[in-house]
């Protein structure tokens, strides 16, 4: 049977309260199922957020060890090889996770308004246009096959010092290395690498790539979004049959007669919320939607931008990138050291890693499911749990 209904959970509870309400036929089931369908490809993201993620790993790593070199001065003790590794091993994820965006993308569009579309003739505008003015996305499109083919890219790490004393890391790929694999490059791309130095820097070309997948996905977003709009009659209709009741409002499909060893099964999709609703409506009315969908917040509040906020989060992140390169050695006192000749005071050190600490447990307790209060106790030794305190 198909059902309107809503879904309750307690906190702690396991599993969840099924209400039914409204009888419906199976034509009513698949056409709310694909008005939620076409919501969800709005605010369900998941190839770009797996791509940008990607993304975030590589520059994060590379802000790590670029911080250890400011403070520390010491990365040529650092086995480049090792570290080259692993970087080649993000760059390679990055590269994947860009061939499943385009395709996923293209493969959805085209199955749900056709390849005779407007809509997919928009995508295929959008990735040739950024094809043909992005040199980034022009030559790593082409290093994806290359990686999928012959294995992660060789290259190294230079590090730089900078006209302030300071010192720079790049992370490069070997042209030689490169042109000497038994890889047919595209005409694009061998255009580029016969023009190129032998040492390529590459993570300038990925955050050039990176703003071209910026315009696709914008160009996506677009044109599902207005597809959106048709949805959202009958999603609000569905919700508005639910009526009042206490719960989730959601749309059911429940199997009742089964052997008697099993219970009940279902298989069901949740509305979205009205509130959620109101705002992608309120946003189709406008200029541009997809400036009004794209905020920049945080969960916490605003962005950290302070200055000395900023200073601190720097001084805690180099000791503790310290400390996961070198271990508890030499290195990690004379990072701390030089931090605290630096600052001439503790303060922003001890601040900093307290900053991280907190965020680190709010991150780890979403997660897992867990309160911040029972992961923090793991870390109370037993002695004060002895003593009480």
């Amino acid at each position: 049977m198909f059902v309107l209904g809503t879904w309750q959970q307690a906190d702690g509870q396991r599993g969840f309260d099924v209400h039914p309400l409204v009888d419906i036929t199976r034509q009513e089931f698949d056409a709310y199922l694909e008005s939620i369908a076409t919501y969800r490809a709005v605010t369900e993201r998941h190839t770009y957020q797996l791509l940008h993620r990607n993304w975030n790993q590589l520059t994060s790593m590379h802000r790590m060890y670029a911080n250890i070199e400011r403070v520390g001065g010491t990365f040529r003790t650092v086995d480049k090889r090792v570290i080259s590794v692993g970087f080649m091993s993000l760059v390679t994820n990055w590269l994947t996770a860009t061939r499943l965006y385009l395709e996923a993308n293209r493969d959805s569009i085209s199955q749900r308004f056709g390849e005779a579309s407007d809509e997919f003739r928009r995508y295929k505008a959008a990735t040739n246009g950024v094809f043909d003015s992005n040199v980034g996305y022009r030559f790593l499109y082409n290093l994806r096959d290359y990686a999928q083919h012959c294995g992660p890219p060789l290259g190294g790490l230079v590090v730089a010092a900078n006209a302030d004393g300071s010192r720079s890391l790049q992370l490069y790929l070997s042209r030689s290395d490169l042109l000497l694999a038994k890889f047919n490059w595209s005409k694009h791309a061998r255009k580029l690498l016969d023009g190129w130095p032998d040492k390529i820097f590459l993570l300038p070309l990925i955050e050039e790539a990176m703003s071209g997948y910026r315009k696709i996905e914008n160009e996506v977003l677009a044109l599902l979004l207005e597809y959106c709009g048709t949805a959202i009659p009958r999603l609000r209709e569905g919700i508005g049959r639910v009526g009042v009741a206490e719960g989730h409002p959601a749309v059911f499909q429940i199997q009742r007669e089964v052997p008697r060893e099993e219970s009940g099964q279902f298989a069901f999709q949740s509305f979205p919320t009205i509130s959620m609703i109101d705002v992608v409506e309120d946003a189709l009315s406008k200029q541009d939607p997809i400036s009004v969908l794209r905020t920049d917040r945080t969960q916490e509040g605003e962005p950290r931008t302070e200055p000395g906020m900023l200073h601190s989060d720097d001084q805690a992140a180099a000791v503790v990138g310290t400390w996961l390169t070198y271990g508890s050695g030499p290195e990690l006192s004379g990072t701390i050291d030089r931090i605290l000749r630096e600052d001439r005071d503790v303060t922003p050190l001890v601040s900093g890693l307290v900053n991280m600490s907190v965020f680190l447990l709010e991150m780890l307790a979403q997660s897992l499911g867990a309160s911040k209060e029972d992961l923090l106790g793991t870390f109370v030794s037993d002695r004060h749990r002895r003593d009480g305190r």
